[in-house]
């Protein structure tokens, strides 16, 4: 790693601050007479002797025009760029006697429409938006409920303001916080920006099967999931991720312990090297606290689904499905008997299955078929004595059994707010 210097000093600094590991890029906003803005947010870096970012920018790779240094903060929102022109950011640390680390891997965003974005910041929930060239204020709104009305704000901003910061979202397991920022102008709205949110999910020690409700800015790992679980010198002392690939399981932990490069980092148990694993909001995945931990709780922020429906590919064998949505869905407004993607039966050894994992094993659903009476389409539990109690829940993830070959694999999963 090659030193540079935005101080003069005869004498190197004690302790060099290394490159940043990622950034994350975001599309916030354009308009068609109105210059554009992007929003960048990448990792912070452990050092203790770290001082803050340069954040470098320009409309060609490697070629930054641009620089601006933003102390330590790991948000900057970049004004005044052109509509549909697409820009390349490297993010640089430098520490307080003045050495400045090699740049980040370069990352490319284009000017596009208006995003609303939600970030953890410790207990609290930090809300970054672009800049609306004609608004006057904004305006903040807060519910337990993802797809709510704004009624009465909770706060508002400056127009020279583009953050807030919620510290009454105070973590509860399986319970969810989400916002509605609002560009005021002449007393009407400008412009309303997509409702995003925060949604704690409750882990227990042992395992537990969980998928995303919200759809988040960054898919990876560290930006997901972050340091909220316990890391550990090797995937033994580590709380660890299991992810089913169709045969097997692969595994990832989050490594704490004396060798730097790898501090922080999320690794693939099999290969030794840092995982490039994203997450998918249709997919389940298992997370295992270790017996010797403690019970906690993960957020995940990100936007509310705004679409109709979601795509998910069902094949033979096990499935690990997502709830995807912030909110409860019962099986019978799933469209999974509707889209004949699971096969129902007379009795359960003919059906396809739904497992929901309850802390120690396994609750099982089916749906009745081939009766020709009123019962074809009642989802049932294992015994096929009571109509099942499973239903899709915020945070929480599934198996599904199908146990033969069937040629309807695209289960079209509807968005629960057209049913309101």
């Amino acid at each position: 790693m090659r030193r540079f210097r935005i101080l003069k000093s005869k004498q190197p600094a004690a302790m060099f601050v290394r490159a940043v590991c990622t950034v994350l890029l975001l599309v916030l906003w354009s308009g068609v007479t109105v210059a554009g803005s992007l929003i960048a947010t990448w990792n912070a870096n452990q050092e203790e002797d770290l001082a803050g970012y340069i954040v470098c920018y320009g409309e060609s790779s490697g070629n930054y025009t641009t620089e601006s240094d933003v102390g330590n903060a790991t948000v900057y929102v970049a004004e005044g760029l052109n509509d549909g022109q697409e820009y390349y950011f490297v993010v640089k640390a430098y520490d307080f006697s003045g050495n400045v680390s090699a740049p980040s891997v370069e990352v490319s965003a284009r000017v596009g429409d208006p995003v609303l974005i939600a970030l953890r910041e410790n207990e609290a929930i930090k809300l970054v938006w672009t800049p609306v060239a004609e608004a006057e204020s904004y305006a903040i709104y807060r519910s337990a409920d993802p797809y709510f009305l704004p009624q009465t704000p909770v706060a508002t901003v400056d127009a020279e303001d583009y953050e807030f910061v919620d510290a009454s979202h105070f973590q509860s397991g399986d319970v969810g916080t989400y916002y509605i920022v609002q560009a005021m102008a002449g007393g009407s709205v400008a412009f309303e920006y997509n409702p995003v949110g925060a949604f704690d999910i409750e882990l227990q020690r042992g395992l537990n099967l969980v998928s995303l409700p919200l759809t988040p800015p960054d898919s990876t790992l560290h930006a997901v999931i972050g340091a909220q679980l316990t890391g550990g010198e090797s995937s033994a002392t580590a709380d660890r991720l299991r992810f089913w690939d169709g045969e097997d399981y692969s595994v990832t932990w989050l490594y704490d312990g004396p060798a730097e490069t790898y501090q922080g980092k999320w690794i693939n148990a099999s290969t030794g090297f840092e995982s490039t694993r994203k997450l998918d909001t249709s997919a389940s995945f298992w997370v295992e606290i270790r017996d010797d931990h403690t019970d906690t709780l993960f957020t995940v922020t990100g936007s509310v689904p705004m679409d109709s429906n979601k795509t998910i590919v069902l094949q033979k064998g096990y499935n690990f499905v997502g709830s995807v949505y912030p909110v409860e869905v019962l099986l019978d407004r799933s469209e999974l008997y509707e889209d004949h993607v699971m096969r129902g039966g007379v009795g359960s050894g003919e059906a396809d299955i739904i497992r929901d994992w309850v802390g120690d094993g396994y609750e099982q659903a089916w749906v009745v078929d081939g009766t020709g009476g009123a019962m074809d389409g009642v989802w049932m539990n294992e015994t096929g004595k009571a109509e099942t109690t499973i239903s899709f829940r915020p945070g929480a993830g599934y198996v599904i059994w199908i146990k033969d070959d069937n040629p309807n694999t695209i289960w079209t999963y509807p968005n629960p707010r057209l049913y309101e």
